[in-house]
């Protein structure tokens, strides 16, 4: 439950300024080098895990667009918070609008497939480092007390609208923190037996 709610504070703050390329598994998740051991001892698969997370993942993605898209109050809060967002960013000195513009134009870019390797290598640099600047500016951005509340509490109308938009919201949640639990497990197991 918990980590929709951050998941949706973190959508509903970042869609608007962040519309390419940030993944939304957790980042636990991106190794996929796991010990034959380690796997036969938990009985999952990472990689299955990891699959499982992304799948559940763009199921309620899909929840929260559709409720959004029927819900013009969400709309309207979710405009509140992203223009109070890029005002704190701007008042903290950076500059959310040029970088989400960026981020686009790069996207494209790379897409195009017209660039040579080096060139494209060069913009996905320059992507993955705006997107970083980015990801710092929100998350500076969300020391603010009153953006931090205007966010939670689009956050949790948003959880109450899925829930009222598809009954399969609270199922699908307590499976998304199962799977998250266990690739934690799993990604533990792993930094330990590193150690050792």
């Amino acid at each position: 439950m918990q980590s929709l709610m951050i998941r949706t504070l973190l959508y509903a703050a970042s869609a608007a300024l962040v519309a390419v390329g940030i993944a939304s598994v957790p980042a636990m998740a991106q190794s996929n080098q796991m010990p034959a051991k380690m796997e036969k001892q938990s009985g999952s698969s990472p990689l299955k895990l990891q699959m499982e997370a992304r799948k559940i993942s763009r199921q309620l993605d899909e929840i929260e667009k559709k409720t959004i898209q029927s819900n013009p109050d969400l709309q309207k809060q979710r405009k509140q918070l992203t223009d109070h967002m890029v005002k704190v960013m701007k008042e903290k000195g950076y500059t959310p609008e040029a970088d989400r513009q960026n981020l686009i134009d790069l996207k494209k870019s790379i897409l195009s497939g017209k660039l040579k390797k080096d060139e494209r290598k060069a913009k996905v640099q320059k992507f993955r480092t705006i997107r970083s600047r980015l990801q710092k500016a929100q998350s500076e951005a969300m020391k603010d007390k009153s953006l931090r509340q205007e966010s939670q509490k689009l956050g949790k109308s948003t959880l109450v609208a899925m829930k009222k938009q598809n009954p399969q919201t609270e199922d699908l949640l307590k499976r998304f923190d199962e799977v998250k639990q266990k690739l934690r497990a799993l990604y533990q197991a792993q930094q330990q037996s590193r150690k050792h």
